[in-house]
């Protein structure tokens, strides 16, 4: 037997599936033809043939297995077929053979020649609910008629003889699994976009990716609907999918949501059981307004997998839904997206290439960054919060959290301030609040971690254009002889909700009105440079 084909599973009504292979070798002295070769079947109706063959129990191989045939493995060539099986035995031991009466096949003296064996299975109904699993094989070496150049007989040698319907050991023969459907399975793809602000006006946003995957046949997705478990659909304009298509190219369908939902038909989109496929899904937004597409709303487009929601065909033909046992193992459960966020505009903050790294203790600046607003509108600045990192070499506590202590305090609104770099001459009209480095309130013998500003008067970035503000701080106490450090940062949000309780900055889009904080605001944190005095 060759080591190829191995064992595998196929759905009912599959062609030319592979199910075993014989080498044969001929002798030095002349070249061999095989005039007749039969070839025995088993079949198990629980699909686990294993180790010893005392399963027989597929009396009617003929009503699974169509036909046979037989090829050379190298050129590919028909050698004979197609065949069919017969039952020569009885119902209580049955002995399926197929006899390949015309083969006429050479093997060259010398050489080694492959016999592959290829059936189509029937689209009959399994044997039972479970699959079916069988075994082909020249169980004995008298299944083999062969005669030298001469055209004498000469008896084959046979690596390894089956009797049947005894204990004989077909470990290592192909186990040939028979299913009634293959599965398709339907998940987030590892690169599902990640939660973040969608603005107004915007086109070709992906706002989700799914990953089909096809086992034992490939499917063609037909229909399918994404359900909208955001907020309003006002948020979406147009919803649009992208995929493979059964001869390869890219389709693509463009629908609308109504009722937080939107059913895609007639998609040809073509999962192989090869590999697998992806489904993406774009969107393109309305225009934000207080009336229609309101700022702050949310959109999530998830895959409906309720029953019959879903409908693909696999290659054997057969028609299976969401719901039913061939795909996500009858899963119902929605495959779900990230939510996105939608805004007219939003602030993109950054560390300014000016920010220091070095210093002299005093009154001085400790951070530079930039705020720009999109091209879409106006960004209106409320509030920040800054960490406050210091290395005390000599332990003289100089970055102390309180006024009720002898020792310097760095907890003093009059130490802190921010400066539009348009007017570096005027600090910026701000409230402050402290915390401990916890996240805590400021007490005695506590250190200084954090420092949150309110503007009196929101602060306005144009539309496309870019803001560079400067933090300053007393940091007169810090010692140049003892190698004191300070660092500062505008903290992300994680750290602002888990740590202070309070937003890493609050901002609103211009004419909408609605404060957001500093969720899905890219490149927070902003870490500033280490200042050694």
């Amino acid at each position: 037997m060759a080591s190829t084909p191995s064992s595998g599973t196929f759905v009912k009504g599959t062609s030319d599936v592979s199910v075993v292979g014989y080498s044969f070798a001929a002798g030095e002295n002349s070249d061999m033809t095989v005039s007749e070769v039969t070839f025995t079947a088993v079949g198990d109706d629980d699909g686990t043939i294993t180790g010893n063959n005392n399963e027989n129990d597929i009396d009617a191989i003929t009503d699974h297995i169509s036909t046979c045939s037989v090829y050379d493995s190298s050129t590919g060539t028909l050698v004979d077929g197609p065949e069919s099986f017969e039952n020569l035995g009885s119902e209580a031991t049955p002995e399926n053979q197929l006899v390949f009466t015309n083969t006429d096949w050479t093997v060259a003296a010398g050489e080694t020649s492959k016999l592959l064996l290829k059936c189509t299975l029937s689209n009959n109904a399994l044997e039972s609910d479970s699959n079916d699993a069988y075994n082909f094989m020249i169980a004995d070496h008298e299944d083999i008629l062969i005669t030298n150049e001469n055209g004498e007989s000469v008896d084959a040698t046979v690596t390894t003889e089956y009797t049947v319907d005894g204990d004989t050991d077909v470990t290592g023969l192909p186990v040939i699994t028979e299913a009634g459907a293959g599965t398709l399975a339907v998940v987030a793809a590892s690169d599902m976009p990640t939660s973040t602000v969608v603005l107004g006006d915007s086109t070709d946003v992906v706002a989700a990716k799914y990953k089909f995957t096809a086992t034992n046949e490939s499917f063609r997705v037909d229909e399918l609907t994404l359900v909208n478990n955001g907020g309003t659909d006002n948020t979406v304009a147009t919803v649009r999918l992208s995929y493979t298509q059964t001869d390869g190219t890219t389709g693509e369908k463009e629908g609308y949501l109504s009722d937080h939902a939107v059913t895609f038909k007639n998609l040809d989109f073509y999962v192989t059981s090869s590999a697998y496929k992806t489904l993406t899904v774009y969107v393109d937004t309305n225009t934000v307004s207080d009336s229609t597409a309101v700022s702050g709303t949310t959109f999530q487009l998830d895959i409906d997998m309720a029953a019959g929601k879903m409908v693909a065909y696999g290659d054997s033909g057969l028609e299976v839904l969401s719901g039913g046992a061939y795909i996500n193992s009858s899963s119902t459960s929605d495959i779900s997206a990230n939510d996105m966020t939608l805004r007219k505009t939003k602030p993109t903050l950054s560390l300014n290439a000016s920010s220091p790294t070095t210093g002299m203790p005093g009154f001085d600046e400790v951070l530079r960054f930039n705020v720009a607003a999109d091209s879409r509108g106006d960004v209106q600045l409320n509030s920040m919060a800054f960490k406050v990192t210091v290395t005390d070499k000599a332990d003289e506590h100089w970055n102390y959290c309180s006024n009720d202590v002898s020792a310097p305090v760095l907890e003093d609104p009059d130490k802190f301030s921010v400066y539009n770099t348009d007017d570096l001459s005027t600090a910026i009209d701000a409230d402050w609040d402290f915390y401990s480095t916890s996240g805590g309130a400021c007490g005695d013998e506590v250190n200084l971690g954090y420092a949150e500003v309110t503007f009196a008067a929101n602060e306005d970035i144009t539309a496309g254009y870019t803001n560079t503000y400067i933090l300053k701080v007393d940091t007169t106490d810090a010692s140049s002889d003892d190698g004191d450090r300070v660092r500062f940062e505008i903290v992300d949000q994680n750290t602002a909700n888990d740590t202070l309780g309070t937003d890493a900055i609050s901002w609103d889009d211009s004419d909408t009105d609605v404060t957001a904080d500093g969720s899905y605001i890219k490149n927070l944190p902003v870490t500033g440079g280490t200042i050694s005095y």
